[in-house]
């Protein structure tokens, strides 16, 4: 096999495997099917379309955005470990767990973050 020949195949082997991604993507986050239903639907197997799906979201191709103020709190959530939010259905009000002890170092309403600190 000459060098053209390998390199054709590489090229064609690399654009089934995108046009795959696409597919696995496409019926995963578009369909709603689970990862399982996926690999059945493509014929391979459920860690291949694990794989497959992690590699759509590390290149680009899919990208989840999530539009809501709670998103403020998950972000400040990671920046504190342990910590864990709640709401009271009342208020409207979230406030932050860290620990034992009651922190109410933010305030979500409907438009944003507030800081109360």
């Amino acid at each position: 096999m000459t060098g053209l020949e390998t390199k054709l195949k590489k090229t064609k082997f690399r654009s089934d495997q995108d046009e795959l991604k696409l597919r696995a993507a496409y019926l995963y986050y578009v369909e709603g099917r689970t990862q399982e239903q996926v690999a059945q639907h493509l014929g391979i197997s459920r860690i291949k379309a694990l794989r497959l799906l992690a590699a759509t979201r590390e290149d680009g191709t899919v990208q989840i955005t999530i539009n809501s103020p709670a998103g403020s709190l998950i972000k400040l959530s990671g920046m504190l470990p342990g910590a864990t939010f709640r709401s009271t259905s009342q208020t409207g009000f979230r406030s932050a767990l860290v620990g034992a002890q009651r922190c109410r170092f933010a305030c979500v309403r409907s438009r944003g973050v507030k800081s109360t600190t």
